[in-house]
């Protein structure tokens, strides 16, 4: 999909035009760093491409026949932020029941319960659903014949799908408090005083909910999804607050490692991640964005008076976020199965014509594609620098695509940046793609294995500037 012909005259090109070996360009010469239009003459014809079927919510309002007209079987409507996790639910169902659906971008739904926002799901016959589990329901009813059974059933009179999926309120600490972008499981009004403040559920709490989800994965055997093998519509239900709950946690108690310390737990985020590609590569959150939430949520309660904690702990949370690496973009080996970012992402992109061979291009696709909107929202933070234009930001943000397009290895042998490549990039460039990243939310601006490409670039890049 990506013309790479066309990338090696190019660089080859350049490279002889110059007196310098290495593959990445200095933002110090214009000469030296590729135009957007060189860019994406690189990246044709993906970079043309969209996602089929992506409206938004006043388009099909001003255009009703764009929904009456479609040839699909169902209506898939997101929060345009793809931060609700009951919209995140139906999105995996479809997806791994791999069926048409048209997707529409609605305003950010009020995600604190499961039947209080706008529709999740349109059927063919115009019925609206609201309520995410009989949307999982309906999708299972109408694709019977296409594996995985959602609704997989031991016996006829044990359903222990449904019976699991209702565990969770009794599992996750109960009587806590929704925040804007928080797993709800992690504060509650502060009792003591009733004085409209919040506090954070005590750590023992949050240490039997883990030793509770591992001994739940071990009633099951044989294999490593909540009621065994196959993924059902339990680990559906479960995973949008489990990944949530995984990546937040630790950072209010950094003791707590739900993934790394508990076996179970980390065997099934694997087999989530590597059984089922579409999770991995479009449905699934990450660390960075999820942290980001947290840390502007506490922000948010702490400006308004009603949290109870010091800005330098929220600023060494915030610093948290920036330096970890999320599975997802890493190669691992456990229990003699290996876990290949480039081989998942290669298997949901086959016969997509919208998505790039490999997530390094994807990365590099997106960013181009976000150019606009990323430089508006950095712009200021750019050019309080004394010294530092647009000119320079955008020149910067040209290298920064380049080095990930030229000098990331991305195979069935590597998932990484080629050595010494990132120490050539200039200090411009490490500065934006810095910024970018804290702008790039997953899973709405890209997927969770292309972005974790320009996390690792930020983490690896050498520092200061």
């Amino acid at each position: 999909k990506i013309n790479m012909r066309y990338l090696s005259s190019v660089i080859a090109v350049i490279l002889a035009t110059t007196t310098t070996t290495t593959t990445a360009f200095s933002a110090t010469s214009k000469t030296k760093v590729p135009s957007w239009k060189m860019l994406k003459s690189i990246l044709s014809p993906t970079i043309t491409k969209t996602k089929p079927n992506t409206y938004t919510y006043s388009e099909t309002q001003n255009n009703p026949s764009i929904l009456l007209n479609n040839n699909n079987q169902y209506v898939f409507y997101r929060d345009t932020n793809a931060q609700c996790p009951y919209a995140q639910r139906v999105h995996l169902a479809l997806e791994l029941k791999q069926l048409d659906y048209t997707t529409v971008l609605q305003t950010p739904r009020n995600n604190k319960e499961d039947k209080h926002g706008g529709p999740l799901l349109g059927l063919p016959d115009g019925t609206l659903i609201y309520d995410s589990i009989q949307a999982l329901e309906e999708i299972q009813k109408i694709s019977s014949d296409v594996s995985p059974n959602l609704f997989p059933r031991v016996s006829g009179s044990v359903d222990g799908v449904r019976a699991n999926i209702n565990r969770r309120s009794y599992i996750f600490p109960r009587n806590t408090i929704f925040l804007e972008g928080v797993v709800p499981s992690l504060f509650k009004n502060n009792a003591e005083n009733d004085d409209g403040t919040v506090e954070m559920v005590a750590k023992s709490n949050h240490d039997v909910t883990c030793e509770e989800i591992d001994e739940m994965l071990e009633e099951y055997p044989d294999g490593p999804f909540l009621c065994g093998e196959p993924i059902s519509a339990c680990d559906i239900s479960w995973m949008p607050f489990v990944e949530r709950y995984v990546s937040q946690l630790p950072l209010l108690y950094p003791e707590v490692k739900p993934r790394s310390d508990f076996e179970e737990i980390k065997v099934w985020l694997d087999a989530m991640e590597r059984l089922n590609p579409c999770y991995s590569c479009v449905v699934r959150g990450d660390a960075m964005t999820y942290g980001m939430q947290l840390v502007n949520a506490l922000k948010k309660k702490q400006k308004e008076g009603v949290l109870k904690m010091d800005e330098s702990t929220i600023s060494i949370m915030e610093k948290s976020v920036s330096t970890t690496e999320d599975p997802i973009g890493i190669k691992r080996k456990r229990r003699g199965i290996v876990y290949n970012p480039s081989n998942v992402w290669s298997t949901y992109a086959q016969n997509k014509d919208y998505l790039a061979n490999t997530p390094h291009e994807e990365c590099a696709s997106c960013l181009v594609k976000l150019r606009h909107d990323l430089f508006d929202q950095i712009t200021d933070q750019w050019c309080k620098e004394e010294g530092r234009d647009k000119e320079d930001m955008d020149m910067a943000l040209r290298q920064v695509i380049n080095c990930i397009l030229t000098d990331f290895t991305s195979s069935e042998d590597e998932f990484c940046f080629v050595d010494g490549a990132l120490s050539k990039l200039s200090g411009d460039a490490r500065d934006v793609a810095s910024m970018v990243n804290e702008c790039i939310s997953v899973p709405r601006d890209m997927g969770a294995i292309p972005a974790s490409v320009l996390r690792k670039l930020v983490l690896d890049a050498p520092k200061p500037r």
